[in-house]
């Protein structure tokens, strides 16, 4: 098992091979540094378990090294820890406050400094454990949620594809007909997949972000919405599920990409009618200005979501109790539109009670978002 690399930056050199001797001693390797510029180039050659850093230094204080290594996303979650001299509580606190794991002050007992190291190795490994896990099970819940959903709108376009190709004395219109209802359905699930996957690549791409910057309009959010709701009612009624609509008078435009927003709407409304399990349920959608904000309501009256999954709602790849509720899609529909609009400046908010159904309330700034 490899040795936890300590990167100790210290420009006391004597206190510096101390550290070293000690937690070589122990059977930690120490890499050195004399000031938080020189840990940085040692950070661009290995990365550390646990860095070890003085605040007073030459060239670059600690509180400057912490900066520099919070701030880069490859160094960002090495557990850090002062140690100084400095030992006014309101250093203590702004160690703390920057996100400094621990803080020893100097003169120290080098006990305290291994009882620090091992605790401080101990809990991140603990917790690195924890995502790696977490990850695994993300990873397998989405290569079988790809499998589930790729094959099954396959099975419906081959599966219909094939009868048509093995009965050529097939000439009813209505048995026709069928044939390529089946096919059409697979082709729409299949489409949905490619977009959903799509969309995620242009919100991390910046794609998204750039068509805002180029060719957001003012436009009337409440004829956009109106739009949506009438490309989904088909869909609402299937499942016996109506969509009511209200608009309040004299809204004022919002600086727009009428392509977004329709997704943004599309995929609430489709979220309120998947989850709409009651006949005769009603989604509403309210259109309305509170305060500096214009903000599109929708509300169903289905299966509401328990305080613990609301929390985790719009993560990508997240459903609730897909198995149970027989779900299709990836779980990527929220994160989405929430993405979409943080582009636009503004946000979803959810307000939700198990049994009872859930109010999704997007919201544009009534100025241009920054």
């Amino acid at each position: 098992m490899a040795k936890p690399i300590i990167l100790l930056v210290e420009d006391d050199l004597a206190l510096l091979n101390g550290m070293c001797d000690t937690l070589d001693m122990v059977g930690y390797r120490t890499v050195t540094a004399t000031n938080g510029r020189e840990a940085l180039a040692s950070l661009r050659e290995m990365r550390p378990d646990l860095i070890i850093s003085d605040i007073m230094m030459p060239e670059m204080d600690g509180y400057d090294f912490h900066q520099a290594v919070s701030s880069d996303s490859d160094t960002a979650t090495i557990p850090f820890i002062f140690l100084t001299a400095k030992s006014d509580q309101a250093d203590v606190r702004k160690g703390l406050r920057d996100g400094v794991d621990a803080y020893l002050i100097k003169p120290f007992d080098l006990e305290d400094l291994l009882i620090h190291v091992e605790n401080k190795l101990r809990r991140f490994a603990t917790i690195r454990q924890e995502a790696l896990t977490q990850l695994d099970e993300l990873q397998q819940q989405i290569i079988t949620m790809f499998s589930h959903e790729l094959r099954t709108p396959l099975t419906y376009i081959q599966g219909y594809t094939d009868l048509l190709a093995g009965q050529p004395e097939v000439s009813g219109r209505d048995e026709i007909a069928t044939f390529l209802e089946g096919i059409q359905v697979g082709s729409s699930r299949l489409n949905r997949l490619v977009e959903n996957l799509l969309a995620l690549v242009q919100l991390d791409t910046g794609v998204f972000r750039q068509e805002y910057d180029h060719f957001a309009v003012q436009d009337d959010v409440g004829r956009l919405v109106r739009l949506a709701a009438n490309h989904l009612a088909p869909t609402a009624a299937n499942k016996g599920v109506t969509i009511d609509v209200r608009v309040a008078e004299d809204l004022p435009p919002v600086s727009v990409v009428s392509t977004h927003i329709n997704q943004v709407i599309s995929n609430l409304l489709d979220n309120a009618i998947k989850f709409s399990r009651r006949p005769g349920a009603k989604v509403l959608v309210r259109v309305y200005q509170k305060e500096s904000r214009l903000v599109v309501d929708v509300i169903d009256e289905g299966i509401g979501i328990a305080p613990y999954d609301a929390r985790h709602i719009f993560d990508r790849f997240r459903q609730v109790n897909r198995a149970k509720h027989e779900q299709a899609g990836l779980g990527v529909g929220l994160a989405i539109a929430r993405g979409l609009m943080q582009i636009h400046g503004g946000d979803i908010e959810l307000v939700s009670k198990p049994g009872e159904g859930s109010k999704f309330a997007a919201w544009f700034p009534l100025d241009s978002p920054s």
